[in-house]
This record gives C-alpha cells, sequence and structure tokens, in this order.
C-alpha cells in the first residue's frame, strides 16, 4: 500500500509490504510477499532497504527493514527480524524473536524461537534449539533437540530431546535420544546405552570388535600426568618425580606408569596391592593405578 520507490516486487495478501517499499531511494525490489501482513516492514521509510526476501505466510517476516536473502514460509516465522540476513525460517514462529542474527536455518514449529543475535545456527524438528538467543554455531536435529542452549556455541544435540545441562556450555554434543551433555568440550552417546563398535549388539557400555590404541608418552624429566595420554614411559637419566592430577578431579581415570631405568621415579602417594602407601615407581618395572574419585590405587 505505502508502495513509493521500489519495483518489480511480488506482492499477495493484506496489507503485505505495507511499509517494505516506502523508502524515499529508488530501487529494483526482489521481494516476494505472500500473506496477511507479510513482509509488513518498518514505519519508518528510509529504514526499507532490504531485499532478495521471499516470504509466506500470517507476518512472516512482519518487521524486516534491512534483511537481506531471508526466506520466511509459516505463520509469523521471522516475524522480529529487522536487519538479519541469509536467514531460513520454515514453520511456524520459527526464528520467531530473531533481529539481527545471520544466516540461520530454521526449520520446524518454533524451531530457533528465542533466537535473537545468535548466528550460523541450524535446528531441524518441533522446538529444537528453543531458548537459543546469542549462541551461535549450534546444531539440533529432532524434537526439542538443544532445547535448553541460551548462550553457548558450538555444540551439537541429536536425536529427540537430546539437550544440554546448562545454557553456556561450548562445543558440547549429545547423540541419541534424550541423551544429556553437562559439560563444554564433551561428547556423550546414548541415555543409558550400550555403545557398540564394530558390533551390533553391544552388551557393556562400551564394547569393541576389535583391537585398542592409545597413546604412549616417552618422559626423560619431571613431568606432570595430564588427559594427552594413558602410558607414561620413564628413560630418566637421573631422578625425577611425577606429578598426578588429583584423584577427585578425575575420577576413574588410569594410567600406566613404567620405570625403564635404574633411577628413582618419584609419584605422587597410591595404594599399592598390599595396601600400602606408595611414593615410587619401582626401577625397571610399572604399575597400573587408577582414581576412585578419592585416591589413586594400584590395580596392577
Amino acid at each position: 500500500k505505502s508502495n513509493t520507490t521500489g519495483s518489480n516486487a511480488t506482492v499477495i495478501g493484506y496489507n503485505a509490504m505495507f511499509y517494505a517499499n516506502s523508502t524515499g531511494t529508488a530501487f529494483t525490489n526482489y521481494n516476494v510477499a505472500v500473506g496477511f501482513e507479510a513482509y509488513r516492514g518498518s514505519t519508518t521509510a528510509s529504514a526499507n532497504t532490504g531485499n532478495y526476501n521471499t516470504v509466506i505466510g500470517y507476518q512472516a517476516l512482519w518487521s524486516n527493514n534491512t534483511g537481506n536473502y531471508n526466506t520466511a514460509i509459516g505463520y509469523q516465522a521471522l516475524l522480529l527480524n529487522t536487519n538479519g540476513g541469509y536467514n531460513t525460517a520454515n514453520g511456524n514462529r520459527a526464528l520467531y524473536s530473531n533481529t539481527t542474527g545471520l544466516e540461520n536455518t530454521a526449520s520446524g514449529h518454533a524451531s530457533l524461537f528465542a533466537n535473537n543475535t545468535g548466528s550460523n545456527n541450524t535446528a531441524y524438528g518441533y522446538n529444537s534449539v528453543y531458548l537459543n538467543n546469542t549462541g551461535f554455531q549450534n546444531t539440533g536435529i529432532g524434537q526439542n533437540a538443544l532445547y535448553s542452549n541460551t548462550a553457548g556455541s558450538n555444540n551439537t544435540a541429536l536425536g529427540g530431546g537430546a539437550d544440554v545441562a546448562s545454557g553456556a556450555l561450548t562445543n558440547a554434543t549429545a547423540i541419541g535420544a534424550n541423551t544429556v551433555v553437562s559439560a563444554s568440550n564433551s561428547l556423550v552417546l546414548g541415555s543409558g546405552a550400550n555403545v557398540g563398535i564394530g558390533i551390533s549388539a553391544p552388551l557393556s557400555t562400551l564394547d569393541v570388535n576389535g583391537a585398542i590404541s592409545t597413546k604412549i608418552t616417552t618422559i626423560t624429566s619431571s613431568t606432570t600426568l595430564d588427559n594427552t595420554a594413558e602410558v607414561w614411559y620413564a628413560t630418566p637419566s637421573s631422578n625425577i618425580t611425577l606429578t598426578l592430577p588429583a584423584a577427585s578431579a578425575v575420577t576413574n581415570r588410569r594410567y600406566i606408569v613404567v620405570n625403564r631405568s635404574a633411577q628413582i621415579v618419584s609419584i605422587d602417594s597410591y595404594t599399592d596391592l598390599l595396601g600400602a602407601t606408595t611414593v615410587t615407581v619401582p626401577t625397571n618395572s610399572s604399575i597400573e593405578i587408577i582414581s576412585n574419585g578419592t585416591s589413586w590405587l594400584q590395580i596392577k
């Protein structure tokens, strides 16, 4: 209705693109708006410079002014978008709250509903990635997948109800229906499921049909053991000291420590197979120890 300078637009529906073509500067308009108040536009005429947008649905892309290359299909899809571009919203209220976020893809009812400034997110499924507001590069596939993420980034949830335990994790992955990951830089497979590698009917939490490789690190000087290796192979030319992480911080972690020398290799205390507290690794021998969450215990 308020078209003044835009041209080549396609409009079908009551008050569709009502203000969107009202900028005072002439431009070729490649927008398509179909539906009641679809791509209504800004009441500020000079703000309406958006182009290459495709809109189908009641009040879809309703607030857009400068956003370009958006596709909104469904009731109030991308309703609040103003400057965001290159977004695709397919579903009722998909990307409803987006304002300036870029390059998001949402397919499914209310997928990426709360996204405001977050960019490069992908959501497929009913209410998927629903609460994301500022997070970027998140992927949720499945009903309610990654529902609880708000500000976290680089997270992935695959499966209905797969989610994060808190809203600001980074690089966390949950795979499987109702699987929840609660720490950044972590991957969780299944909710109470057995995981099989090379086997179709796993009988244990992890069932591997084949050899397992583990990293070995050779050391010649005093070292703090960490999560970069399981086997620590000491070949010092003089006495050295090995520092263990706090047992409470690495529950169930296991180390194999080899002293392949005649030198004294001191180590933080562990309980040996006789129940005695020990602080060395015997010469030309090895120990295998594990954390029980309180202390280090020798198991071999």
